[in-house]
């Protein structure tokens, strides 16, 4: 028997995954756009995109770590976003507040 908040692959791919691809897809868009266009500082803007999207990932973790049946709370500690959106604010954050710099 499944846990009963255990997500399907498809959900993990699209609460986890997805947004940290698209967090990828967007630093190097901006990142071109940068280096095409300089003085517009679009990689700072990109990292904002970031940490919402890390942000996005956090609240979907917090959502579905727990769950109520029948009177019981019933609790996932084995999500992968955790890591995922720890990894996304983080980077977001230094690429927001310091993208001008490096580039």
């Amino acid at each position: 028997m499944s846990h009963p908040v255990d997500e399907t692959k498809r959900e993990v791919f699209l609460h986890g995954w997805l947004p940290a691809l698209a967090a990828i897809v967007v630093v190097a868009v901006s990142i071109v756009i940068d280096l095409t266009w300089p003085g517009v500082h679009w990689t700072q803007r990109g990292g904002a995109v970031v940490t919402i999207l890390g942000a996005y990932v956090a609240y979907r973790d917090a959502k579905r770590s727990f769950k109520y049946i029948n009177g019981s709370m019933f609790m996932n500690f084995e999500l992968p976003y955790r890591p995922i959106a720890v990894a996304l604010v983080v980077a977001g954050t230094l690429i927001w507040g310091y993208g001008d710099l490096v580039l």
